[in-house]
């Protein structure tokens, strides 16, 4: 069975940034934590690459998969690559991100 990792874009990478400040100036623990449960994320969707929801209509290749729980309200998108998977963004449910998805 091959093994696969992951690598962020640079809009996932200013995403998790993002996230960490704005949770930060709340809770340094609960920004921790969330931050946390997304790179889990990351790793359970490069071990088993096509569990999340194919959005091959907005964009070829294009998956989707809820983060786990603390941070299940952050989306993440990404596209299987070779070596494992892409995360293009991680965006939160409530934002407007089927737009958001065209300004990368």
């Amino acid at each position: 069975m091959a093994t696969y990792g992951y690598r962020l874009s640079r809009p996932a990478i200013a995403d998790l940034e993002e996230i960490s400040v704005f949770l930060s100036n709340r809770s340094t623990s609960a920004a921790d934590r969330v931050i946390d449960a997304i790179r889990d994320t990351f790793r359970l969707i490069a071990r088993d690459r096509e569990i999340g929801t194919c959005l091959e209509s907005m964009r070829p290749g294009l998956r989707m998969s809820l983060a786990s729980k603390p941070a299940d309200k952050f989306i993440v998108f990404y596209y299987l690559v070779a070596d494992g998977v892409m995360i293009s963004r991680v965006l939160h449910s409530a934002r407007d991100w089927p737009e958001m998805l065209f300004i990368e």
